[in-house]
């Protein structure tokens, strides 16, 4: 409470509720009311502070299982979609975690990542779909068979995995809808 004025306080409280409405409008869910409690937010003023309370210095983490999330914030911060993203895929999400899964258990990165980043689409900012499209132009993309493999995200760069799984999972959503969206989500069932 320390590291935040009074003003920052409220900024933080708007941005929150915004963000959640966006969220709330992309995927049609709800996760305070399927959960019945609100979310939880742990704000960390530095990567100092963050990784003394929680071990971890550059990571920014939600948890669907536990309802929360913890970050660093300043205003206008696209972090706070991303992560609440994550919290959004709870109540269609699989296995004890509420995370897309192969099988019913193992994590798969690629679809956990991915919707998060479609949900969080910038309107006035360079789309995951745009830098996808110069990645397959430059002959730099990694396939995407790759990078759905329970270890093939982890295996290639940040910065190409997280725009190619967004594009895709956005063109799903633009082209299928967040329905189905939803059901491929859980069990990385593509075929259905």
């Amino acid at each position: 409470p320390g590291s935040i004025d009074l003003p920052s306080q409220k900024w933080l409280e708007d941005d929150l509720e915004f963000r959640y409405w966006e969220l709330q409008q992309f995927f049609n869910e709800d996760p305070v009311k399927w959960r019945g409690k609100k979310i939880e937010v742990f704000i960390y003023p530095n990567r100092a502070v963050q990784y003394q309370l929680m071990g971890s210095r550059r990571t920014l983490v939600a948890r669907p299982w536990t309802h929360q999330m913890h970050v660093r914030w300043h205003y206008g911060s696209t972090a706070l979609s991303h992560e609440m993203a994550h919290l959004f895929t709870a109540p269609f999400g699989s296995g004890p975690l509420k995370i897309s899964t192969h099988g019913g258990i193992v994590p798969n990165l690629g679809l956990l990542e991915g919707i998060a980043v479609a949900a969080d689409w910038p309107e006035d900012d360079v789309t995951s779909h745009e830098v996808a499209a110069a990645l397959h132009k430059l002959k730099k993309a990694p396939k995407l068979l790759n990078i759905l493999e329970p270890q093939g995200f982890w295996a290639q760069p940040a910065g190409k995995a997280y725009e190619l799984m967004g594009s895709f999972v956005r063109w799903l959503y633009e082209v299928h809808g967040i329905e189905k969206l939803k059901l491929e989500y859980a069990n990385s069932n593509f075929t259905e």
